[in-house]
C-alpha cells in the first residue's frame, strides 16, 4: 500500500544561485530579508531567515506557512510563489516572482490610474478571500505598481492565515493600517482586510472619501461585507461623479447662450414681431396682436324651481288636461 503525499508542495532542494544574491529588503522588527538573483536568465526574489531566526522551529514553519498559502494562489494581481528550497549560506527560502515596481504611496498616478489600482486591489481581495486567505497586512508598501503598464501586485503573505493552519492565530500586521478589532486583539478576517484596503488607498486621487469612510468604519459589520460590494461602490462613485460633470457642463453651456443671445425686453418667445416699423429708433414696436378675442359675461345661474307638495287636485287636473288633448280623434 502507497503512503499518501502531497503533490501540491515540493520538498526544499539545494541551488546555487547563478548570480550574486542582491539584498533588497531587510526590516529592523521582521524576521525575514528579500534577495534577488538570477536564476537560467529571469530575474527571482528569495526570502530567507535572518541569521539569528535559522533553524528556530517557530519561524522555520512560518516561513513554511507563507509558502504553502503562496504557493496554493494563482492570480494576475497577486505575486507568484514558484518554490521552497535551500540556499547554501542562507538556509531555506522562498522563491518569488520578481516585481520591478514601487510601493503604491511612491507612485505617481492619475485619478484614472489610481481607481483602476483600487479595482485591481478588489479583484485580488476578491480571490483571496474565495479561498479562505486573509492577508493580514495590506498596507502601500505591500502593494506593488509595476513601472510597465501601472499593474498591482499585492506582495507578502508573511502574516497571512487559513482555516486549515494552526500557528500564527495571534493578531499580526502593521499598527497603523490594522483594523481596530485586530489592535484590540482579534485575529482579524476579510472585513479587516477591507480595513486596511481603505486606510492603503485614502490618499490615492481619484477614490471616494465616501468609499474610504465605509471600509474604515470601526464597527466591522458597518463596512462592506465584501471586497465585490466595494469593488460596485467604487464604480458607482465613478459613474455618479461623471453625471455631476455633466449637469454642471450643461448648466454652463445654457448659461453661455443666455449671455450669447439674451431676449429683447417686453418681448416672450412665440410672439409675432412688426417687422415694418420704421423710423429713427431701431426699438422694436410693440407685437402685432393678430387674435381678437371676444370676452362674453357669464349668465347668472337661474334660481332652482321651488318645490311643492302634490295633492290629488293636482293629479286629476293633469288627467283632464291629457283626456281634452285627444277630443276630436277617431
Amino acid at each position: 500500500m502507497e503512503d499518501s503525499s502531497i503533490f501540491s508542495v515540493p520538498s526544499p532542494a539545494e541551488w546555487t544561485p547563478g548570480s550574486e544574491m542582491e539584498l533588497v529588503h531587510s526590516s529592523a522588527s521582521g524576521y525575514a530579508v528579500l534577495y534577488r538573483a538570477d536564476r537560467d536568465g529571469r530575474f527571482r526574489v528569495y526570502k530567507c531567515l535572518k541569521p539569528e531566526f535559522r533553524g528556530e522551529p517557530l519561524y522555520e514553519r512560518l516561513l513554511r506557512k507563507e509558502f504553502e498559502i503562496g504557493y496554493s494562489l494563482r492570480h494576475p494581481h497577486l505575486v507568484e510563489y514558484y518554490s521552497y528550497l535551500n540556499l547554501p549560506g542562507y538556509g531555506n527560502a522562498i522563491e518569488m516572482e520578481w516585481v520591478d515596481g514601487c510601493p503604491l504611496d511612491r507612485a505617481r498616478l492619475s485619478p484614472e490610474e489610481a481607481r483602476t489600482l483600487a479595482d485591481q486591489l478588489c479583484d485580488a481581495l476578491s480571490y483571496l478571500h474565495s479561498k479562505g486567505v486573509v492577508h493580514r497586512d495590506l498596507k502601500p508598501s505591500n502593494l506593488l505598481v509595476t513601472f510597465a503598464g501601472k499593474q498591482l501586485k499585492v506582495i507578502d503573505f508573511g502574516y497571512a492565515d487559513t482555516e486549515a493552519h494552526s500557528i500564527l492565530k495571534q493578531p499580526a500586521g502593521t499598527a497603523s493600517y490594522a483594523a481596530p478589532e485586530v489592535l484590540a486583539g482579534e485575529s482579524g478576517d476579510s472585513r479587516s482586510d477591507l480595513y486596511s484596503a481603505g486606510k492603503a488607498l485614502a490618499r490615492l486621487p481619484g477614490i471616494p472619501q465616501r468609499v474610504i469612510r465605509r471600509c474604515c468604519q470601526a464597527d466591522p459589520s458597518r463596512r462592506y461585507a465584501s471586497p465585490d460590494e466595494m469593488r460596485k461602490a467604487l464604480q458607482s462613485a465613478h459613474w455618479g461623479w461623471w453625471l455631476v460633470a455633466g449637469l454642471a457642463l450643461a448648466l454652463v453651456v445654457l448659461a453661455v447662450l443666455a449671455l450669447r443671445f439674451p431676449l429683447k425686453p417686453g418681448l416672450t418667445e412665440g410672439e409675432p414681431v412688426d417687422t415694418t416699423a420704421s423710423g429713427p429708433s431701431d426699438r422694436l414696436r410693440e407685437p402685432v396682436r393678430d387674435t381678437v378675442y371676444l370676452v362674453v359675461p357669464a349668465k347668472e345661474k337661474p334660481e332652482a324651481p321651488k318645490k311643492k307638495p302634490v295633492g290629488a287636485e293636482d293629479i286629476d287636473a293633469v288627467f283632464n288636461e291629457a283626456a281634452a288633448s285627444f277630443d276630436g280623434l277617431d
